[in-house]
C-alpha cells in the first residue's frame, strides 16, 4: 500500500557558490526539501568543518570536492555523512543528510560534518 502525503512534498536542488579552501575548489548543493535553518548557517559550519580538515591535514586533501546535503522532511539533526573518492567527476564527493528542523544547537554540538571527511 502506497501512502501520499496530505500536502506533496517539494523536493529542490540548489547549488551554493562554491569556494576555495586553500587551493582546493569547494562545490556546495542542497537537495531536498528547504531546511529551517538558512542555508546561509549551514554552509558557515561546512565551511567551519572544512577548515578543521585542512588544519589537521596542513591543508584540503583533495584538489577539488563537491558536498551534497540531503535534507530529509521532517527529522532533526546531522542524521548522517559518507565521502567517496572520485565520484561524479570529483576527487571527493560527501554527502551529508540534515534533518529538515535541525537547529543551531544541534549544529554547534555536531561532530558528524567534520568527520565525514575522515570516514
Amino acid at each position: 500500500m502506497l501512502i501520499m502525503p496530505a500536502h506533496p512534498i517539494r523536493l529542490t536542488t540548489t547549488s551554493a557558490p562554491s569556494f576555495q579552501m586553500g587551493v582546493a575548489e569547494l562545490q556546495i548543493d542542497f537537495t531536498g526539501i528547504e531546511p529551517d535553518l538558512p542555508k546561509a548557517y549551514i554552509i558557515a559550519k561546512v565551511n567551519k568543518a572544512v577548515r578543521a580538515v585542512a588544519a589537521y591535514y596542513g591543508r584540503f586533501p583533495v584538489s577539488s570536492a563537491r558536498i551534497v546535503i540531503v535534507v530529509a522532511a521532517g527529522e532533526h539533526g546531522i542524521l548522517r555523512g559518507t565521502t567517496w573518492g572520485k565520484r561524479d567527476g570529483f576527487p571527493a564527493v560527501t554527502r551529508l543528510v540534515i534533518g529538515q528542523h535541525t537547529t543551531q544547537q544541534e549544529f554547534d554540538t555536531d561532530w558528524i560534518v567534520t568527520m565525514s571527511w575522515f570516514t
